[in-house]
């Protein structure tokens, strides 16, 4: 057994190298094939089975909580990733419900230097994988829906130097852009990106545009370079000025038409014209890993930042973004310190806490899983994550077109990489007959006014937009609430009032009781 000790160290602005923390080489078990290490979280990826964490509970098993599945909730284990890949980092929800993993080379150096990339389309409904041919290492990219229905993925891993210890791991973005058609299953080439990008975010904005923001570039240097991104004409220019973000920047569309950036030195930023203003009240903390997202109905403006830090905090803080002047404050704390969490909002208008560990360590996982009704809390105790799972670096967990949680990928450093994959059913899922929902048209328009047809005695519609996680951040989320009129009918909001960008989301008819329809996608415009 050899054993070595580095560190890991990013997530600020000028970051230009990530170092393998707590690496792990087991010559015994090692095949023709040497060990394979994550770069980043430093978890060995060798392909033997020996190798990667997969519980053998059958396909379907639920596991019993200590509360009743109506209160906390009931989690079910699926079909387990392939055992010889590596685990999805990046997971996009298209308009058919079903969801494109991203996982490129996984980190792997001699994939990268291979060409051997890949993707997988996951359908929730049957449970089941669809490989996908990738054409370039999307590891690390951005990524979103595109307002056409496409799913865009930028940047990546281009260069992957140094590693194992003592040489520390430096990593080179990649220019690459593809869009990916959920119907052809296929990627399309766009025109390279400005910059290389490794660690950047995708945002869409209320025009139509998509911004590209962040990340390493092509020589490992946390770039100032930003970019828009026109999926109509599929071209892309840069944005005025200069810009420097942490990696994987957590930038929320705001109602007063700027992003409001949600991390050490918070503020608004206006991409069109780079003016940046800061606002007061967050602590700096070490917030490697924390996570950030709208609670409730997004016109409310309540945005929470929660976690991180090496090792891990419980610290909410919390902002309304349409006060006169905003400025955070502590909210509820976490009910354990936990970083790479994800920030889940429900179709019922709940905000989940789920996963997260302290210092990427499987011994330090979180199991603690939580909602809040509204921005001041209290947490609301759910079942726990099962016994011997974790969910530390690069988990992915966000709601599918039934409401369920999906729950995969675990990149600890102390212990093989997970291929478990879980469902959470909130209880809203155990709260009598579900409703039903059947829509007059796909293609809706802002400030119109559609009659929606119901059952289940449904008295409001959920908004939620598609999935998009990947390293604890997803700043595309939004959710907001929509009256049902006598006649069953909804009014959408304006395209001035910036509260929903254009493009795909998921309609849900909710009763009193708080039961749920199945998700209709709409197209907005």
């Amino acid at each position: 057994m050899l054993t070595f000790t580095v560190v890991l160290v990013f997530g600020g602005v000028g970051v230009t190298r990530i170092d393998v923390m707590n690496a792990r080489y087991d010559a015994s078990a090692a095949t023709a094939q040497d060990p394979v290490y994550d770069p980043q979280a430093g978890v060995e990826q060798n392909p033997a089975v020996a190798h990667v964490h997969v519980h053998t509970e059958p396909v379907g098993t639920i596991v019993a909580g200590p509360l009743d599945p109506s209160v906390g909730g009931q989690w079910q284990y699926l079909r387990p990733l392939p055992s010889k890949t590596k685990n999805p980092v990046h997971s996009i929800t298209g308009p058919n419900g079903k969801v494109l993993e991203v996982t490129g080379s996984g980190g792997d150096k001699r994939l990268l230097a291979a060409g051997t990339f890949s993707s997988r389309l996951y359908d929730p409904v049957t449970d089941t994988y669809t490989n996908v041919a990738t054409p370039a290492d999307m590891f690390c990219a951005g990524q979103t829906l595109l307002p056409d229905g496409r799913a865009l993925v930028g940047g990546g891993t281009a260069a992957i130097n140094g590693g194992p210890s003592p040489a520390p791991y430096t990593f080179k973005g990649s220019m690459s852009l593809y869009a990916f058609d959920f119907t052809t299953l296929t990627y399309q080439k766009l025109t390279p990106l400005e910059v290389g990008r490794w660690y950047p975010s995708i945002v869409n904005w209320f025009d139509g545009a998509v911004f590209i923001i962040g990340g390493l570039d092509g020589t490992g240097v946390t770039t100032d370079v930003n970019e828009v991104f026109h999926y109509q004409t599929d071209t892309h220019t840069t944005l005025p000025g200069h810009r420097a973000f942490a990696l994987y920047p957590q930038l929320h569309p705001a109602m007063n038409g700027q992003l409001f950036y949600a991390y050490n030195d918070p503020g608004f930023w206006a991409p069109y014209t780079n003016k940046f203003t800061p606002v007061p009240g967050l602590k700096s903390l070490a917030r490697t890993g924390s996570s950030s997202c709208f609670v409730g109905d997004v016109r409310d403006q309540n945005l929470i930042l929660m976690g991180g830090g090496w090792p891990a905090n419980k610290v909410v803080a919390e902002i309304n973004l349409k006060a006169s002047n905003p400025t955070f404050t502590l909210g509820p704390p976490l009910p354990s310190a936990k970083a790479y969490l994800n920030c889940v909002n429900l179709p019922n208008g709940q905000t989940l806490e789920v996963g997260g560990c302290s210092n990427n360590l499987a011994t330090a996982a979180k199991h603690d899983v939580a909602i809040l009704n509204s921005v001041d809390g209290p947490w609301v105790a759910m079942n726990p994550l099962p016994a011997g799972e974790h969910r530390c670096y690069h988990s992915n967990e966000f709601v599918d077109d039934n409401g369920d949680v999906m729950s995969y990928t675990s990149n600890p450093t102390d212990a093989p990489f997970s291929l478990s994959v879980l469902r959470w059913s909130p209880p809203y899922q155990f709260l009598g007959t579900r409703p039903t929902l059947a829509v007059p048209t796909t293609d809706m328009k802002y400030d119109a006014t559609y009659t929606m047809t119901t059952t289940g005695g449904a008295d409001r519609i959920s908004v939620l937009t598609w999935s998009d996680p990947t390293h604890a951040t997803q700043p595309n989320q939004r959710y907001l609430s929509l009256p049902l009129s006598g006649s069953g009918a909804i009014t959408l909001p304006t395209r001035a009032s910036r509260v929903l960008t254009p493009g795909w989301y998921r309609l849900w008819a909710v009763n009193p009781a708080g039961a749920l329809s199945k998700a209709v996608w709409i197209h907005l415009s």
